[in-house]
């Protein structure tokens, strides 16, 4: 069975639930801010669904971060995210895996963004 890795890219888009949302989803307690991973490829399949949307991406050969990510142009965001220095800090994963299942936001506040 392939390994799955999900990179949870809400944080980016800030926080916007209640706490009935709190009481009946997980938390994001597996998710550093500080240690972005920078993921480019082909969407081979997306799963626009609640709660979150997931997708399989299929990684080049040989990735690697834009020299101008950090100057990218970001949605506004609802929380207190400093998206430059977030891009800034952005790598490559280490893991060589081609192929990576991610993990979205829910579709609430993907609609948002």
């Amino acid at each position: 069975m392939q390994r799955r890795e999900f990179v949870q890219l809400a944080a980016l888009l800030g926080s916007g639930g209640g706490i009935a949302d709190a009481l009946a989803h997980h938390g994001w307690s597996s998710f550093d801010q500080s240690r972005p991973v920078y993921l480019e490829g082909k969407a081979a399949d997306v799963r626009w669904r609640n709660p979150h949307v997931e997708l399989a991406l299929e990684l080049p050969e040989t990735l690697r971060v834009p020299a101008d990510l950090a100057q990218r142009a970001l949605p506004a965001q609802t929380a207190g995210v400093d998206g430059p220095a977030l891009l800034a800090k952005a790598v490559v994963p280490t893991r060589r895996d081609r192929r990576w299942e991610v993990e979205l936001a829910p579709l609430f506040r993907l609609g948002q963004w």
